[in-house]
């Protein structure tokens, strides 16, 4: 979706510039959460330590698309 967008509006001046280092990050916690998650699947009980770090991952992942 990064490079339709940036190909619909390459040359329209008023359009933000998306930041790929943003969404570089963004794609690597999202990676780091799905990997975890994966890692887990076969447990029947989700420890606390894992559950704590993939909610702070997500809550990291929305600090950044909405602050940064």
């Amino acid at each position: 979706m990064v490079g339709i967008n940036q190909m619909m509006h390459a040359d329209d001046p008023t359009v933000e510039v998306l930041d790929h280092v943003k969404v570089a990050i963004k794609s690597t916690v999202l990676i780091a959460i799905l990997v975890i998650g994966y890692l887990n699947i076969k447990k029947s009980v989700l420890s606390n330590k894992v559950w704590a770090v993939m909610t702070l991952l997500a809550t990291a992942n929305i600090v950044i698309a909405v602050f940064i």
